[in-house]
């Protein structure tokens, strides 16, 4: 409910709403915490969680795939081919991130 009176391109951006915006909805009314951005730094937070990605897949090597999709083990050797997303596929080992991806996430939405 306290999206509802949002237009759609603020639905999962709230904190980017201008203030009129938010105060007509129920968001500043109701001392909703949808004002507040959960994650300040999207591009420290992707890189601190790659980071785990590879230490995880580092130390598992059998758990990848030829093309660099992960495996979970299933029972009876079995094993279930899990789609990676591409991102998170081309990582290299030292970490050098293309950011251009990420900057739909990290830059803030234009102003209208």
């Amino acid at each position: 409910p306290e999206l509802g009176g949002l237009p759609n391109e603020y639905i999962h951006c709230p904190w980017e709403a201008p203030v009129g915006l938010r105060s007509s909805t129920l968001l500043l009314n109701t001392g909703s915490s949808y004002n507040e951005r959960i994650i300040q730094d999207l591009a420290s937070a992707v890189r601190q969680h790659v980071r785990k990605v590879f230490a995880v897949r580092r130390a598992h090597p059998e758990m990848i795939s030829k093309n660099g999709h992960d495996l979970l083990k299933l029972d009876k050797g079995r094993h279930a081919l899990l789609w990676t997303r591409e991102d998170i596929r081309s990582f290299d080992e030292d970490m050098s991130i293309t950011l251009a991806s990420m900057g739909r996430m990290t830059q803030p939405r234009a102003s209208h």
